[in-house]
Order: structure tokens, then sequence, then C-alpha cells
């Protein structure tokens, strides 16, 4: 089966966008060269520890389900799913999406044969949500206990739309009127 890619235009825009940062940096008289070599550094710096952050937290997961980190290079589902899954972590700052890349790769690696390709699309479709889409299934997986985690009372909502919980928990993504006002901006 073959490995998931990340979504190219992601990959394309993060290129262009630091092919012409690097650009704009050189353009500037005597320091150019030196900026564009700062900007690289702490690009790569910073890129270096979310990967060594995210490995951990792979490994850590790993061996607390017993699972030998030696016999890995054996694992189809592993191996299929640790490429694309960390370059998207390594992509983002946000916890509750590492959190979900981590666990695709471990269910990958706990049943590989099981519905293969059923592992990879699910992939690709978590590495393209964002935090906030991620936010909205943890809230509609389970909606009592998101309320009970932060001490909120949950809504006594008998009728009307969905919107009202999610306005309140994930504010502007509820479609109330601040997210109207922003899509017309």
């Amino acid at each position: 089966m073959p490995v998931a890619a990340p979504p190219p235009e992601t990959e394309r825009f993060r290129a262009v966008t630091e092919a012409a940062t690097r650009a704009a940096l050189s353009a500037v008289p005597v320091a150019g060269g030196a900026l564009v070599e700062l900007f690289q550094y702490v690009t790569n710096r910073g890129r270096a520890a979310r990967m060594r952050e995210w490995m951990e937290g792979i490994t850590a997961e790993i061996e607390r389900l017993g699972i030998s980190v030696e016999t890995l290079d054996e694992s189809r589902g592993f191996l299929d799913a640790i490429g694309p899954a960390t370059r998207s972590a390594v992509e983002t700052a946000s916890p509750d999406k590492i959190e979900a890349l981590r666990n695709a790769v471990l269910n990958a690696t706990l049943a590989p044969d099981l519905l293969a390709d059923r592992h990879a699309i699910l992939l690709e479709i978590l590495i393209g949500l964002t935090p906030t889409h991620i936010k909205l299934l943890k809230l509609f997986d389970d909606p009592r206990a998101w309320y009970a985690e932060t001490g909120e009372p949950l809504p006594n909502v008998m009728m009307g739309g969905q919107h009202i919980v999610v306005e309140r928990r994930v504010p502007g993504a509820g479609g109330g009127q601040d997210a109207a006002r922003s899509r017309h901006v």
C-alpha cells in the first residue's frame, strides 16, 4: 500500500512562503545574507524541537502499549502511517491535532492489516483538519465530558441548533453573529 503524502498544497504553500521570505531578506542591503541564515536557523531549530517532542511522544506511547520499538521496522501499519503523521505533526503546534495524529499512528500499528486503506484515508482526512475541526469533533464525540472537563454547566437546550453548544465551547465556530460577520470581512 502506498504511503499517504501530505496535502501537496500545504507543502507547496510552505515552500513558496519560505522561499519568498528568504528572497525578501536577501534583498536587504548588507545584512540580507545574515538575515536569511538567521531565518533558516530559527525555522530548522523550531522544527527539530517539534520533531524531537513528536518522536518522544510516539515512543512513550508505543512502549506504554507493550510494543517493542525494535520490531517497528517490520510493522507495515506503523511504517505507512508514521511518515505522513510526522510531517503533519511537525507543521502544527496544536496539542489536539498532535494527539489525534499519534492515535492514528498507534491504531495503524496495532491493527495494520485491518482495513489498511481505511487507515490511509482517515489519516489523510486528519492531516487536512484544522485544530478547530478537531475541537469540534471532540465536542460532538462526548459533549457531556467536554463540559464536565471545564466545570461549566451543560447548556439546557431542548430545541434549536447545535450552534449554541458549539458557540459556547469554540467561539466563532457556531455560525453565530460573529462568525457571519467574519466571513464578510
